[in-house]
């Protein structure tokens, strides 16, 4: 995911409400200052996450991008 601006700062980030309801294990990391890595491990998921392209999180818009290994 991508955040246009700087990237809220990252425990708030990670504690802030669920947007979505996962049913699988997932994990996120900090990639850079506008990035973080999220891997979610259920296809269901992922096909829900990834339905919106954009997400309003801690008063910051959250863009979600497909990583590649071309990234």
């Amino acid at each position: 995911m991508s955040f246009m601006g700087l990237l809220p700062h990252f425990p708030s980030l990670i504690s802030s409400p669920p947007l979505i309801v996962l049913t699988g294990n997932f994990s996120a990391t900090l990639f850079d200052r506008h990035y973080v890595l999220i891997k979610l491990e259920n296809d269901l998921d992922s096909r829900r996450f990834f339905g919106h392209r954009l997400y309003y999180v801690c008063n910051c818009f959250m863009k979600l991008i497909n990583w590649s290994p071309l990234f």
